[in-house]
């Protein structure tokens, strides 16, 4: 049995959400399945260190995406006599040779409203049919959430049946660490100089920032003084619009553009809590880390929320900045609250592993091949 997969995701310096879990999938199932063989298709940005006697690396120099998609892929694909492809995002040939499968994570590129500033009305239009053309080709869809199963039935007319949720996990890696002089170097490194609350992911307009920085200007002066607002999103052209707000709003607000894989789990014992205000997320792998590092989390209780932390956050509207501000004023001065949530989350992420995962996806891949 041959599995083609794209791996274009899996670079060296700056692994994506979307590389993690193809890592993590093929870490389980190279030892799963030795009698498979793995055929990983890159572009000269492709870095992966595994090793296993049935994984093969194939390199396609990439000039033009949509070429490399849909005319060389689809080549390699042929050639190398592949029985099922399986694409980590939406991505994929329309006409390949064998069966398909994709991912999809979420359907932030389909909710409009997140996007009017960000991308232009033709590249939205194309987004979408593109991603229908392929979702309904694709022999099965998997998704992350019940949240984006019910997006993917509705947005896209996918079948019900079509579709099969495999949960996002959490890497060993993310634990608990007390050691006090780790904590520092790490705080040290990226300039965090008191206690501070924690947001990560990045700076595009679905993740609220904005109404992140409204609620946190509603601190008293006392509490803005002792607790810095760390925001972790790479310095894209949203960094402009929120660091006038800042300045207007005159608050102290730490923006790191990007942290050190190695360094997250320091970050994220060291805080007080991680603060979720996003208006939707196919399933939020930040607070599953929070969660897994002994770090509260106080999050928004839209999309798939609600689904991934279950009991084990305090939740807001992310559309009213004064409940926002609240919740995370209320975790701040109390702290047998936060110890609550602290156990509850180390609790919840247990329950999301790569090996339940992994295995959901092969299952998937057996019943497609069968």
């Amino acid at each position: 049995m041959r599995v083609g997969i794209d791996g274009r995701e899996l670079q060296k310096d700056r692994m994506t959400g979307i590389g993690r879990y193809l890592l993590n999938f093929l870490s389980y199932a190279l030892s799963i399945k030795p009698e498979w063989e793995f055929i990983i298709f890159g572009n000269q940005n492709t870095n992966i260190d595994l090793e296993s006697s049935n994984l093969r690396k194939i390199f396609v120099p990439e000039h033009i995406t949509l070429w490399w998609d849909q005319v060389q892929l689809p080549y390699h694909i042929e050639k190398e006599k592949i029985d099922l492809f399986f694409s980590p995002y939406y991505k994929a040939p329309i006409f390949s040779p064998g069966k398909v499968i994709i991912t999809i994570h979420d359907l932030i590129p389909f909710f409009l409203s997140f996007l009017k500033k960000s991308n232009p009305s033709l590249k939205r239009v194309l987004l979408k049919n593109w991603g229908k053309i392929i979702a309904r080709k694709a022999q099965a869809i998997i998704t992350v959430s019940e949240n984006s199963k019910k997006d993917i039935v509705k947005i896209l007319k996918i079948p019900d049946g079509k579709i099969v949720v495999a949960p996002n996990s959490v890497e060993n890696r993310y634990q608990p660490i007390s050691d006090g002089k780790v904590l520092e170097r790490v705080k040290k490194k990226y300039n965090i100089t008191k206690e501070y609350i924690f947001n990560l992911g990045n700076l595009k307009p679905h993740k609220n920032v904005s109404g992140l920085l409204k609620a946190y200007s509603q601190f008293s002066h006392n509490l803005k003084n002792r607790y810095q607002l760390v925001i972790v999103g790479k310095k894209e052209r949203y960094l402009n619009a929120l660091a006038n707000l800042t300045k207007e709003l005159q608050l102290d607000t730490l923006f790191i553009d990007y942290v050190q894989d190695p360094d997250l789990p320091a970050l994220l014992s060291s805080a007080e809590f991680l603060v979720f205000p996003s208006f939707y997320e196919g399933f939020g792998l930040p607070v599953l880390e929070a969660m897994a590092c002994g770090c509260p989390v106080v999050s928004s209780n839209t999309s798939s929320m609600p689904e991934v932390l279950g009991d084990a956050a305090l939740f807001f509207d992310p559309y009213h900045v004064e409940e926002m501000s609240l919740a995370m004023r209320k975790m701040l001065e109390d702290e047998n609250l936060r110890n609550k949530f602290r156990q509850k989350g180390l609790e919840r992420a247990r329950l999301f592993t790569f090996e339940k995962t992994a295995s959901r996806i092969l299952d998937v891949f057996e019943s497609v091949l069968a």
